[in-house]
């Protein structure tokens, strides 16, 4: 291929290497994503009663005030930032209760437990949160009874169907056997009448020939 002045220029199939520039950013780039750390998710705050919590969390935190009061003035903690880190805690359990969903809060039971645990041994007021968890566990362990007794009595119904159906067999047999029995009794008894009339001909017959006594023939 030869240029606009004549010259002839040479084509080479390898590809142009980039430029050194280029290269020390792509390789910047890749150490930047390959050392950046997980972008944190930041919460709108805002302040209940003085306490700075998760805007998400401020309704369940004002109405628990409300209801109960500040949980936390007896709280042994004296960091602000901790206090309103356990009441954040407690508000999240709240948060968890009322989805309702029981089967994962029952199989969360044991973390939820020791989350209220640990708010109340700050001395944080949170008696009525534990009283709650355990009628959620008393309400579920009569729920698992309550299931067991319906499989119970689903299991007897039909234990008791299949015995039912059993003795009708045993009823018929029964019956069959009956009728076998009055038979053979019936049998029995025309046998014993039949015996009885050939006894009375019998020692008829004998009195009979006895009155008849031997007379010579001539």
């Amino acid at each position: 291929l030869c240029t606009e002045d004549g010259k002839k220029k040479v084509l080479s199939d390898n590809p142009p290497m980039p430029s050194k520039s280029a290269t020390e950013v792509k390789g910047k780039h890749k150490r930047s994503n390959k050392q950046g750390e997980p972008r944190k998710v930041l919460y709108s705050m805002t302040h209940v009663q003085g306490y700075k919590v998760k805007k998400i969390n401020a309704p369940i935190l004002e109405a628990i005030f409300k209801k109960h009061g500040d949980i936390a003035s007896d709280c042994v903690v004296k960091t602000a930032s901790m206090r309103e880190f356990i009441l954040e805690v407690v508000c999240e359990v709240v948060k968890r209760i009322q989805t309702n969903d029981v089967a994962t809060i029952v199989s969360d039971m044991e973390e939820i437990v020791m989350q209220v645990l640990d708010a109340e041994a700050t001395n944080m007021n949170v008696a009525w949160l534990r009283a709650h968890l355990e009628a959620i566990q008393k309400r579920n362990v009569a729920q698992k009874k309550s299931t067991l007794i319906v499989k119970m009595k689903a299991n007897t119904t039909l234990v008791k169907r299949a015995a039912k159906m059993d003795l009708e067999d045993r009823r018929m047999e029964l019956r069959t056997a009956q009728e076998r029995f009055d038979k053979a009794e019936k049998c029995v008894k025309v046998l014993d009448l039949v015996e009885m009339k050939l006894n009375d001909n019998f020692v008829e017959s004998e009195a009979q020939r006895d009155s008849w006594p031997e007379q010579p023939i001539l």
